[in-house]
């Protein structure tokens, strides 16, 4: 099997000028993946339907309610939070914040990638998985409207056949 990062998703990584990141002191290695390599501006960029993933323009430095790391906020999840490099370890993690008796409190917390590099790439994979996947469980659950996905592995090889 073989999936691969489509030449759309590849032509929609824009780096980010040197200019924007220099004053934010961040480790070599993210900084030159984000000046070479940079992140992408496709508009259809979603982990699941209820999930859009928005980049930043202009990444920031963010510190987190009950996280000890500065973290450089790349990018909005719609509902499910922010996407954010951990500047320490430079791993990448989605991070909700709620409001509770009016301050920001941690709600949910998880890693993502070890690397944006690996992110950028996991996500143009998924990118070109994601509509094949999409379009099969609207099929099933159009002629099925009991259908689950956690009784229903097979669907996964039934998508991948078409990329061997």
């Amino acid at each position: 099997m073989n999936i691969e990062i489509s030449k759309e998703y590849k032509t929609s990584l824009i780096p980010i000028a040197k200019e924007i990141l220099e004053p934010l002191d961040i480790p070599k290695e993210t900084f030159q993946f984000l000046t070479d390599v940079g992140l992408s501006l496709y508009a259809d960029c979603e982990i699941t339907p209820n999930a859009p993933i928005i980049f930043c323009d202009c990444p920031t430095i963010k510190k987190y309610p009950h996280l000890q790391h500065r973290y450089l906020h790349i990018a909005s999840f719609d509902v499910m939070g922010e996407i954010a490099i951990n500047l320490k370890y430079q791993s990448v993690h989605q991070i909700q914040i709620t409001k509770e008796y009016g301050q920001d409190h941690l709600a949910y917390f998880s890693l993502i990638n070890d690397s944006i590099g690996q992110f950028v790439d996991c996500l143009g994979l998924w990118q070109s998985f994601y509509p094949q996947f999409r379009n099969e469980i609207t099929k099933r659950l159009e002629c099925d409207p009991e259908f689950s996905l956690f009784d229903s592995e097979e669907i996964y090889d039934e998508i991948l056949k078409n990329y061997k």
